[in-house]
């Protein structure tokens, strides 16, 4: 891992870039490291993943989430701080198995659990809003967790410890 193990980081970004024919990037920087995950719409569905990132944040419990490119791919894992609430690590691993179990950590940051929510939302969000346009929909999978989003949006903006939401 490339942090102190107690280091908090709020040097972090991610942006989430759907391409066209099936294809996405996932770009996650870390202290001036980047790390760039291709991801396949065969056999990943980003966004759902990243939703699924975002219910755990909100609910502060583990969650990790493959995204696989043609062959191999990364996991993406979150973990909550046990003695700091406002506190996850997120873990970036490559899946190294044929069967895709196992993954090796390549890097590991710890961040605030209100960071790393805007960070995602805010992805979804703007993912969101371009399936609003017709020129952006051509060549790209739909977004069909719309209701979700809202709903997680929803949840974020009345959660009394890490609301309320910033996107309205």
């Amino acid at each position: 891992m490339d942090r102190d193990k107690n280091e908090i980081s709020d040097t972090i970004g991610i942006s989430f870039t759907q391409d066209r024919h099936g294809w996405s990037d996932l770009l996650v920087i870390q202290g001036g490291t980047s790390f760039s995950l291709q991801i396949s719409d065969v056999f990943s569905d980003g966004p759902l993943g990243l939703l699924r990132l975002c219910d755990a944040i909100l609910t502060n419990r583990a969650e990790s989430v493959d995204f696989l490119d043609e062959p191999g791919g990364h996991r993406l894992a979150i973990y909550p701080d046990p003695e700091q609430q406002h506190i996850m690590t997120l873990e970036i691993g490559v899946l190294a198995s044929p069967d895709k179990t196992e993954a090796i950590p390549t890097s590991s940051t710890r961040s605030k659990r209100k960071q790393l929510l805007i960070l995602l939302m805010t992805e979804l969000w703007k993912l969101h809003h371009f399936h609003a346009e017709p020129s952006f929909q051509r060549g790209r999978s739909g977004f069909a967790h719309a209701e979700l989003l809202l709903e997680l949006n929803r949840t974020w903006d009345a959660d009394q410890r890490i609301g309320p939401s910033i996107l309205k």
